[in-house]
């Protein structure tokens, strides 16, 4: 298998990501095909969904290819022994692996809407796919217009009957979210320099924890979430994104790392941290240089519970206010 997320929809498993900008791969068996043996199998799209939120290394990548490394895990399988294509619609898609383990996988538009599973002939748990992702804005439109949309919900003119609220303060930014517990909308009001409006943004349940391991670094995400939303504004279509979930790792180390890597920011993208381990991050236009926006809200935990102060201290940035039983007002 590789370690990715889960290609048979109808078959409930625990999802991992991995990656150098991502790794991906499951413990699953190919969906069709001829060969009923358990194979490596990894959904097109989640190659490219990696790129939406993660930096990367580009050399040598454009906003057609994508350039994976791959290998075995088993000692006696060679880069020769490896074959891999894409599972079309249309049929096989040979995918060619270079002498020294570099396999470039198109960029498709048609491929992103049909998210066909790339097929190994290697036995799952086998298999280890690197992947150095471009963050290029013609991936982004394509996986964008790929994914299945909700639509945002206009908000009414006066918030109330919202019992919670958060609110992050950055440079140049702030982000309020507004909820109730055991609801699932979101209120959102967003502001990054001149740009900024409010919306509500449904989120979604995770089907189950999604496990993530990134850089030496294990995660666990608990939803709920919302991988696409649509919300019009001025005639244009915004793409967004968001969270709202327990993040948990399982050792104080992994978290730390994470801190280390993470809340310093990527260009434009905008983080602050609490002292009770709340992580608000921001990625407006200026991340992505289109109409998008992705705002995720992390509770940090390790094994299931709040880390000390000792190790968030070194990481504290911004400002966050949270309260319960407040009343809103636009």
């Amino acid at each position: 298998m590789f370690e990715a997320r889960n290609i048979c929809r109808h078959m409930p498993m625990k999802t991992t990501l991995i990656a150098t900008i991502a790794l991906l791969a499951v413990n699953q068996v190919s969906c069709g095909g001829d060969d009923e043996s358990p194979q490596a199998t990894l959904s097109y799209r989640d190659v490219c969904q990696a790129a939406w939120h993660e930096p990367a290394d580009t050399t040598g990548n454009t906003n057609q290819v994508i350039r994976l490394s791959v290998r075995s895990t088993r000692p006696d399988v060679t880069i020769g022994d490896i074959r891999m294509w894409i599972n079309a619609k249309s049929g096989r898609v040979p995918l060619s692996i270079s002498a020294n383990g570099v396999l470039s996988l198109p960029i498709v538009p048609n491929l992103l809407e049909e998210n066909p599973n790339i097929v190994a002939n290697q036995p799952k748990g086998s298999m280890v796919l690197e992947a150095c992702v471009p963050k290029g804005l013609a991936l982004q439109d394509a996986l964008a217009r790929s994914l299945p949309h909700d639509a945002s919900i206009n908000p009414p003119d006066m918030v109330s009957n919202y019992t919670n609220s958060l609110t992050a303060e950055g440079t140049n930014w702030s982000v309020t979210v507004r909820w109730n517990p055991g609801e699932l909308n979101r209120w959102v009001r967003w502001q990054e320099g001149d740009e900024g409006f409010t919306l509500v943004i449904p989120l979604r349940t995770r089907p189950e924890p999604f496990t993530i391991s990134f850089r030496g670094v294990t995660i666990t995400r608990y939803g709920p979430y919302q991988p696409a939303c649509v919300h019009r504004l001025a005639g244009e279509n915004w793409h967004v994104m968001m969270s709202h979930e327990q993040a948990d790792f399982p050792t104080v180390e992994d978290l730390s790392k994470e801190l280390e890597r993470s809340i310093s920011g990527q260009p434009q993208s905008h983080r602050v941290l609490s002292r009770d381990g709340t992580m608000i991050t921001l990625r407006g236009p200026s991340y992505s240089g289109a109409n998008s926006l992705d705002v995720e809200i992390w509770i940090l935990t390790v094994n299931g519970k709040r880390p000390s102060s000792s190790v968030l201290e070194p990481f504290l940035r911004g400002k966050v206010t949270i309260d319960q039983n407040v009343d809103g007002t636009r």
